[in-house]
């Protein structure tokens, strides 16, 4: 897709549902060689040269506006995001047994059944907002409150009635819900901040996030457009009240004329 119709998409996203920040799009790299050939400013993008979690990366994206490679080895410090990206990560369940999990068998389950990418097939991830990235991504992962999350919800079912389904574990909500789940199901996905995304890459403690899957990107977008005009709905969401008369029995009755009364002259 040419940069000009991201830019426009970029821009609905983020007029729509007022967004604080960028979307942040995703792209999962199989082979670092080839980040040599994606010029970003006429120049090959930048890769990152310290360790960071993913979920700092993506955040990056969509504060910093930065566009920026990171590879395996510099997104493994979590190794729980590592994971779930499918880069070479050692076995860390001791790490959440007797903290997350009150065994060891219990956060194995966690981990074997986390959604993850496939082991050893990505080298890398690209980063940047969604009108900047140099190459369609995978995925576009949108932050924002309940309400922005729910007309997101509205765009994707808007023409299919289809039910969408989330799941959660505590963890990986920053990495494996937003890039990994949406890239193995084709479908947005729902993600609940874990407590490391939150304290290492949100502003705020009442974020959620959406992944969606490039390819669906222009699809939840109309979603969102057609709601706003039929129903409508919107974000910030419309305060009915600001169009109700007052009762005569309202709290500010004191303050407002009796209904049908002559105004003086």
């Amino acid at each position: 897709m040419d940069q000009e119709r991201l830019k426009a998409i970029s821009d609905e996203y983020i007029r729509h549902l007022k967004l604080e920040g960028f979307p942040a799009a995703v792209k999962m790299i199989e082979d670092v060689k080839a980040l040599d050939d994606i010029q970003y400013k006429g120049k090959p993008v930048r890769k990152l040269n310290k360790n960071l979690l993913v979920c700092q990366l993506i955040s990056q994206a969509r504060f910093y506006g930065r566009v920026v490679a990171g590879l395996g080895e510099n997104l493994d410090i979590c190794r729980l995001g590592g994971d779930a990206m499918g880069f070479e990560v050692d076995d860390y369940t001791h790490v959440y047994a007797g903290t997350y999990f009150t065994s060891g068998e219990a956060a194995r389950k966690m981990i074997e059944t986390m959604p993850k990418l496939e082991r050893g097939k990505y080298q890398a991830m690209l980063v940047g907002p969604l009108d900047r990235i140099p190459v369609d991504p995978d995925v576009v992962v949108i932050y924002g409150n309940v309400a922005q999350m729910l007309r997101i919800i509205n765009g994707y079912v808007y023409d299919s009635g289809e039910r969408l389904e989330f799941s959660a574990n505590g963890d990986a909500g920053l990495c494996s819900d937003t890039v990994a789940i949406p890239m193995l199901t084709g479908k947005p996905h729902l993600a609940v901040p874990c407590n490391g995304g939150r304290v290492m890459s949100l502003p705020n403690q009442t974020e959620m996030a959406f992944g969606i899957p490039f390819e669906e990107l222009e699809h939840v977008l109309e979603g969102i457009k057609f709601t706003g005009r039929n129903v409508p709905v919107m974000y910030p969401v419309a305060w009915q009240h600001i169009d109700w008369e007052a009762p005569p029995d309202a709290p500010i009755r004191a303050f407002v004329r009796p209904e049908g009364a002559k105004k003086e002259k």
